[in-house]
């Protein structure tokens, strides 16, 4: 679930691995987000990959492991909750 919720080394990683390609955007758990396609040459999990990014945080939100079209394996958060209760004047800066 850590490649979820911070996703760049996780990413950066699948980069060399196969080619992405941008498959729009979708709704998903009322959030905008970013569908993203990596095809591979092998893998433990299929040869396809899809994500889910958030748009506004880039957070991961689902991830489906696929062989051709047929998926073998799903990871997604079934709700999400992102709190706007915090302001600047929380943090202090250093002198």
């Amino acid at each position: 679930m850590n490649e979820l919720l911070h996703p760049e080394m996780f990413v950066i990683d699948l980069f060399s691995k196969g080619q992405f390609s941008v498959k729009g955007e979708e709704k998903f758990l009322d959030r905008d987000t970013t569908v993203i396609v990596l095809d591979r040459n092998e893998g433990k999990l299929g040869n396809k990959l899809t994500f889910w990014f958030d748009n506004q945080t880039g957070i991961i939100l689902k991830m489906v492991s696929s062989d051709g079209e047929k998926p073998l394996q799903t990871m997604a958060f079934e709700k999400v909750t992102f709190s706007s209760k915090i302001t600047n004047d929380r943090f202090k800066l250093f002198k």
